[in-house]
């Protein structure tokens, strides 16, 4: 059946609404989807108009000047030349007497503010294709209710009772539908907020300490620099006068200085990857070196690890990549922590990187005991995890998969039962322009 057609011939819809926004809107919607539209700005311009050329179907907006939905509707369904057509209220369903008073007005259906269009149009070819069933079931029921400390009567027939309840009963359907993705998305964000919130004091605290190590390092390098330079200088008059067991201690001498030397250049290393590492406050995109953050993560991480995982790196992703820093960090090290987990006892993971298709790819591959296939799919919903109770929050993944997204990549699990799990996170080369102004 073609837009705006039915078995009864053409549809013309007939439009009561105050708001000029909203009347128009409504008006072109129905009109692109090919019926005939008249609308008007209130219920007495709407009954005029319907007396003059009778509509179809008429949608009226409840809350209206000089002639409200509800007395609109009740003109119609009292006009014997009117009173079978379809009144739709249109309504926001905030209060339970909406639907008392347009049963009592004799209201057909409901549809709520704002529109769904689908169901919009369902519930108007629902309405329409029952008309002559309608007209053949006149049998009315007389029903008495109290409400809010008031008396109403309704009497109403059987159909337009069930089309009525009906439509009520499918908005509301929808409404708690849309909350329950509300409350979803609210969810997510407070984890992602609190999960933040932590990485952000981990930034700090790591940035203080390194800051902190920094200076007395540079201190001490540098008085270690003098000291092996001077003792050169005075080696070059002493050493030939030097006994056998002289000659010993001054090599243990040399020995130890470069030990010495060794172990505060690793120290300043480690200071530069948790200074790395501690980027995680910067909420603009920038140009880094991923595979120097991974190695910073790794450098965090390495308590965990010990001497039980073996790190393996295959890094071919050379050179920069645009992205936000800090953010991009928390998700390498979620990851990699997870992998870590999975490993009980001795085993190996694999970081490697690549850009192909112009997407610069992770991959965490870790020989732990992997996810079971039922698992699998929920890996990413906030507060899931198969950790013991105080050893996980389960918003890991999911704050990973929201970074992840907001990057316009993708994140994605590979797993065997038993044999390990895989992950590939793969970030864009170029951001888009749109996301290059946000901020965390």
């Amino acid at each position: 059946m073609k837009p705006g057609k039915s078995r009864i011939g053409s549809v013309e819809i007939l439009i009561s609404e105050d708001s000029a926004t909203q009347r128009e809107q409504l008006q072109h919607l129905l009109q692109e989807h090919g019926y005939s539209v008249e609308a008007t700005s209130n219920g007495k311009k709407a009954l005029a108009a319907a007396r003059r050329r009778k509509p179809t179907l008429i949608m009226t907006d409840i809350v209206m000047p000089e002639m409200d939905g509800y007395d609109l509707c009740r003109a119609i369904k009292t006009d014997e030349k009117l009173k079978d057509i379809p009144v739709v209220l249109l309504t926001t369903l905030s209060d339970a007497r909406d639907v008392v008073l347009g049963l009592e007005c004799g209201a057909d259906s409901f549809i709520r503010k704002p529109y769904d269009q689908r169901y919009l149009f369902a519930r108007i070819d629902y309405l329409i294709m029952n008309l002559e069933l309608r007209k053949n079931q006149k049998m009315q029921m007389g029903i008495e209710i109290s409400l809010g400390g008031q008396r109403h009567v309704i009497t109403a027939e059987r159909q337009q009772i069930l089309d009525l309840l009906i439509s009520t009963y499918e908005q509301a359907t929808r409404i708690n539908e849309e909350l329950e993705v509300a409350n979803r998305e609210l969810r997510d964000t407070q984890a992602q907020l609190v999960q933040s919130a932590k990485m952000a004091s981990l930034g700090q605290l790591v940035a203080g300490v390194a800051h902190e190590i920094n200076n007395p390092l540079a201190f001490v390098m540098s008085h270690q620099q003098t000291i092996e330079r001077n003792l050169k200088n005075i080696l070059l008059e002493a050493e030939p006068h030097l006994s056998v067991g002289g000659r010993d201690s001054l090599d243990k001498l040399r020995q130890r200085l470069a030990d010495s030397a060794a172990g505060l250049e690793r120290i300043r290393e480690l200071v530069a990857k948790l200074r790395a590492f501690s980027r995680l406050d910067e909420g603009e995109l920038k140009q880094i070196d991923i595979e120097e953050g991974i190695e910073s993560v790794l450098v965090l991480l390495q308590h965990k690890l010990k001497d039980r995982i073996r790190i393996n790196r295959n890094f071919e992703g050379k050179g920069n990549v645009l992205c936000y820093p800090g953010p991009l960090n928390q998700v390498i090290m979620n990851i990699i922590s997870n992998a870590i987990d999975a490993i009980e006892g001795q085993g190996e993971i694999t970081v490697s990187t690549a850009r192909t298709d112009g997407m610069f790819v992770i991959s965490v591959a870790d020989t732990g005991t992997g996810i079971p296939e039922a698992d699998r799919e929920r890996v990413f919903d906030p507060f899931f995890t198969k950790k013991p109770v105080g050893e996980g929050t389960g918003l890991g993944l999911s704050i990973s998969y929201g970074i992840v997204k907001r990057h316009g990549g993708t994140i994605e699990v590979r797993s065997k039962e038993g044999k390990g799990t895989e992950m590939i996170v793969k970030i864009p080369l170029r951001q888009p322009a749109a996301r290059a102004g946000e901020g965390t």
